[in-house]
């Protein structure tokens, strides 16, 4: 059984980062279609240092061959967003704008199947299980992993994530967007209704630890899914990939 698990999992990888790939094609199209020596010019210009992308990379990502970090990801979609549909220059969205969520969410979805390729059986559903967990109303790649989760046979020892332990906590599809008042929380990310009857701002996160964060410096650590996204955004050259520690 275990290479046919294998084998759907390396195919829903590849259906995934193929879909990526037409999602950012469409994007490029509506905001007039700039040639990639335009887009790297553009990001380098509006974005310097952030998660460049070069030719040859666009060419791989666009085309649905090459899986590249979320922080490059979203340099390169707000440089292409950095035209309007009239293929007019404009301001390209912050990081935290809402009109990355999907396109982050995708990146974590497939972030998940790339992880289930790598380590195996053992760790397919685990992987595919923390991807379905959230809403991704725009990514068809979320509504695949959620499928195969669904079918797959629960492992007999699943791992079982320790804490993220980070002071304060997060949403854990949003990241560092909670608001408490009168000892409780609640995710103000639009679209969100999580919400706790508790101040979770003020408290060890007890998130599962499902992320391996690095930083620009060569350290790493593991973390919740909801800090992993909250160091991506807001920390230059912090990078996260789907990773359950081993205990």
């Amino acid at each position: 059984m275990a290479p046919e698990i294998t084998d759907k999992v390396n195919s829903d990888f590849e259906k995934a980062l193929a879909e990526l790939g037409q999602e950012l094609t469409r994007l490029r199209r509506q905001r007039g279609a700039p040639p990639y020596d335009r887009i790297l010019r553009r990001g380098e210009e509006l974005m310097p240092g952030t998660g460049r992308c070069s030719k040859s990379t666009m060419s791989m990502v666009f085309n649905g061959k090459q899986y590249i970090s979320l922080d490059k990801l979203l340099w390169l979609v707000r440089s292409v967003m950095s035209w309007d549909e009239y293929g007019d220059e404009c301001c390209p969205p912050t990081r935290r704008d809402e009109a990355l969520t999907s396109w982050r969410e995708r990146w974590f979805a497939l972030d998940a199947l790339r992880a289930a390729r790598r380590h195996g059986p053992a760790s397919v559903h685990v992987a595919l299980a923390q991807a379905s967990e959230s809403p991704m109303p725009h990514s068809s790649s979320a509504s695949t992993a959620g499928g195969l989760a669904a079918q797959s046979e629960e492992p007999p020892q699943t791992p079982q994530p320790s804490p993220c332990g980070l002071s304060g906590g997060v949403c854990p599809d949003h990241g560092s967007t909670l608001h408490s008042t009168a000892g409780s929380s609640r995710c103000v990310a639009d679209g969100c209704t999580r919400a706790w009857d508790h101040d979770r701002m003020n408290t060890r996160c007890d998130e599962p630890c499902t992320y391996k964060v690095s930083t620009p410096h060569g350290d790493s650590f593991y973390a919740c899914r909801g800090h992993a996204i909250d160091m991506c955004e807001r920390l230059e050259g912090y990078m996260a990939f789907y990773e359950v520690p081993s205990k």
